[in-house]
């Protein structure tokens, strides 16, 4: 955000702006502005840009009618003090100007640390929280995923691959359509890989969204015994329930698998 008459060079990234408008409530932008905005911009050489984002899921997903703060932030609050938002996009780059710098490789927007270590360890990201059930839960979704490829290569063969990548869309969007034994056995490699997703542990609390990859983990194992696979699905099942009830979830409360079968008592 800066006049428009300044051409710009350097490009820093804000990291107070950007984390205020992450997690913040977005209420008042006229607030946001004056109190957090124009105080970074002043503090700013006047040849750089002050850069501030966030993901665009903030914006109602996680603050309902948070389109409607950004987009008053962005027609009238920045603009009653002498700031215009500018596309990055228009942005004239000069990269012979710019700073050097390096990819640390395995590290994400909100975690520096390497390895990706806060979807599968503990680190600083976890702001002080009980984190070490992030280890063994990943673990226990690696070993079903690891599992159901081997049934899938012994049951289908190599090229087991590239039928699931065709047929990702349809039968997860469709479950009606899962059909046949072999459809069934699809359908568990789909749901397997889902519940490797990295929502079930980007949060310090296993309660905010691993409760998702519990549920996916074991419709993997119903669909297995859909396809035929009854003895296969059990021995699975008796090892992936051992692994749950090993990890510990925060404050001694609950396991994996105690969360889990809650769940499916309802």
């Amino acid at each position: 955000m800066v006049p428009p008459q300044i051409t710009n060079r350097r490009f820093p990234f804000d990291r107070t702006i950007s984390r205020k408008l992450a997690f913040d409530e977005k209420q008042n932008a006229d607030f946001f502005a004056h109190s957090f905005v124009k105080p970074r911009n002043e503090n700013t050489p006047q040849n750089q840009v002050i850069i501030a984002w966030t993901d665009a899921e903030t914006f109602g997903h996680h603050f309902q009618n948070g389109d409607k703060f950004l987009h008053y932030l962005l027609d009238s609050s920045l603009p009653s003090i002498g700031l215009y938002p500018v596309s990055i996009n228009n942005l004239q780059l000069d990269i012979s100007k710019l700073p050097k710098g390096m990819i640390r490789e395995r590290s994400a927007w909100s975690c520096p640390h390497g390895n990706l270590i806060r979807w599968n360890g503990s680190c600083d990201c976890g702001w002080g929280q009980d984190t070490s059930w992030k280890e063994p839960f990943i673990s226990a979704m690696n070993y079903l995923n690891n599992e159901v490829s081997s049934v899938l290569q012994a049951e289908i063969g190599r090229g087991y691959e590239s039928i699931v990548s065709a047929n990702f869309y349809e039968l997860y969007a469709h479950p009606e359509k899962v059909n046949t034994p072999e459809k069934a056995l699809i359908a568990a490699k789909i749901s397997s890989l889902i519940a490797k997703t990295s929502c079930a542990t980007f949060f310090s609390s296993p309660e905010v969204s691993g409760k998702i990859n519990l549920l996916y983990a074991y419709q993997s194992l119903l669909y297995l015994k859909d396809a035929g696979l009854i003895a296969t699905s059990s021995n699975t099942e008796k090892i992936l329930f051992e692994k749950l009830a090993a990890i510990q979830y925060p404050n001694g409360e609950k396991t994996a698998l105690t969360t889990l079968k809650k769940m499916l008592a309802r």
